[in-house]
């Protein structure tokens, strides 16, 4: 009988003897480092790696270790949470080098939560725009105060997230947030500032040219099929919506603070026919030349159009493929990447403005689109230069969807729940009203879903 899968020593080096790993061995730091951002360089090199077993048949797996990576950089990063944990290692670390078994306190630390809650799918909330829808214990002999220092420590992790106004989110030295240069590497030009919303489309662009300097590669790139990518800087925004707004849904809020920790390339475009075809040899779209709805677009160039009638497994197949030919990992994005991208720095509804009279002009939606999707970068871009992330076609993203998990999202790149049934779709599409377009909404369908208003865009990893 073949051996189970094991992911920890497979994916991150860790053997069976040394399972299950605490937080510097899951990192792969030494025990106790003090230096944050190598944790927080750490963290991210590991999430990285982790990631790029999203694209296979293991995504479930994936996303559970990178919700333990978060959970641990999230401890390792938090002064008393880490005070606690490092107390509780030294017991334990001095335990087990003279042979002792884990005394009666480490059943107190059992069910550590992860970076969230297990969670139970609900029934589907059906959306006009989406016809279908879419720590371990103490030895005996550690005084009372650690005793309670460790055993609050997890309801500390399990906390709600800060909720914040974008007021409180302005201006801050936001060099600590991101990660430190990895050692070894050449001399790079100086980190320069996060991209803390709100910021205009002047600083937007600024911003990624120092990013682009700084970690020496394009603010813009083209790979071989043709497709266009744009650099979006690392970055802090407020993500879903505040209690004010009346279109809010409940699974928008609270409205929390998130951290994007590492610079990453967002496709300028939604994936077009042509391109899809270029790399999985066929095009399944409604909207093309040999589709159920050919009617609708005779005598045009359809390799301009999004590719839709894909599904979440499709576009996770397209990513793998594009991968192995580019030989740059490629992925979907994750939902807080994509609403932060297409914030842009702004904290509105949409991101030109709270008013949706002027949506036609950055996008299709039922208003305008004549029933049916349009070639892409027709409309006006956002401040990264990105075409479409309003309208034209909903585009899948790589997390499960959970109604709730806003409430316990990690602050720090947050990967959406360990499991589910259902993958979120963002955006809005050429069917959806001005509701379904705004920057917080979230749609949501079964990973095998497919239909004529869905496709995707591409992230690849930019360091």
């Amino acid at each position: 009988m073949a051996e189970a899968f094991d992911p920890y020593h497979r994916w991150l080096g860790i053997p069976p003897a040394e399972q299950p790993a605490h937080h510097y061995r899951l990192l792969g730091l030494s025990p106790f480092e003090s230096d944050r951002e190598v944790i927080r360089d750490a963290a991210s090199q590991r999430m990285a790696h982790v990631r790029a077993y999203q694209l296979g048949p293991r995504s479930q797996l994936s996303q559970k270790i990178l919700n333990e990576l978060a959970k641990a950089k999230a401890c390792l990063l938090d002064p008393e949470a880490k005070a606690a944990y490092d107390q509780w290692l030294r017991v334990q670390l001095a335990a087990r080098e003279e042979g002792r078994k884990p005394d009666a306190w480490d059943a107190l630390f059992a069910d550590i939560p992860e970076s969230g809650p297990a969670w139970v799918p609900l029934p589907h909330r059906r959306r006009r725009q989406l016809p279908l829808p879419t720590l371990v214990g103490a030895a005996v002999g550690v005084g009372l105060l650690i005793v309670l220092a460790v055993i609050a420590w997890p309801f500390r992790l399990a906390r709600t997230p800060e909720v914040a106004t974008p007021e409180e989110a302005g201006p801050k030295t936001t060099s600590s947030l991101m990660a430190a240069q990895a050692p070894g590497e050449p001399v790079k030009a100086p980190q320069p500032q996060a991209a803390v919303a709100p910021f205009d489309a002047s600083t937007a662009k600024a911003l990624q040219a120092s990013w682009a300097g700084h970690l020496g590669v394009s603010a813009e790139v083209r790979n071989s099929i043709g497709m266009e990518l744009v650099l979006i800087p690392p970055g802090e925004f407020l993500m879903g919506s505040p209690d004010g707004d009346s279109e809010a849904e409940s699974d928008e809020k609270p409205q929390h603070r998130v951290r994007i920790t590492r610079a990453f390339y967002l496709g300028k475009y939604e994936v077009t026919q042509g391109e899809y075809t270029q790399v999985m040899g066929k095009n399944p779209s409604f909207f093309s030349g040999e589709g159920g709805g050919k009617e609708k677009v005779r005598g045009e160039d359809t390799s301009r159009l999004p590719v839709e009638c894909v599904s979440w497994e499709d576009a996770v197949e397209f990513c793998r493929r594009l991968s192995e030919r580019e030989g740059k990992r490629y992925r979907l994005p994750t939902e807080a990447e994509r609403e932060y991208a297409c914030r842009a720095g702004s904290t509105s509804r949409l991101f030109f403005g709270d008013e949706a009279s002027g949506l036609g002009e950055y996008a299709w939606y039922d208003g305008n689109s004549g029933g049916r999707p349009h070639g892409v970068g027709q409309k006006r871009p956002n401040a990264f230069g990105l075409h479409d992330m309003h309208g034209n076609v909903w585009e899948w993203c790589s997390d499960w969807y959970g109604s709730d998990y806003y409430r316990t999202s990690p602050t720090e790149e947050p990967v959406g729940p360990t499991n589910g049934s259902d993958r979120v779709c963002r955006g809005g599409g050429w069917a959806a009203n001005t509701k379904g377009c705004r920057s917080a909404d979230r749609g949501y369908n079964g990973p095998d879903y497919h239909d004529n208003h869905v496709g995707f865009r591409v992230a690849r990893e930019a360091e």
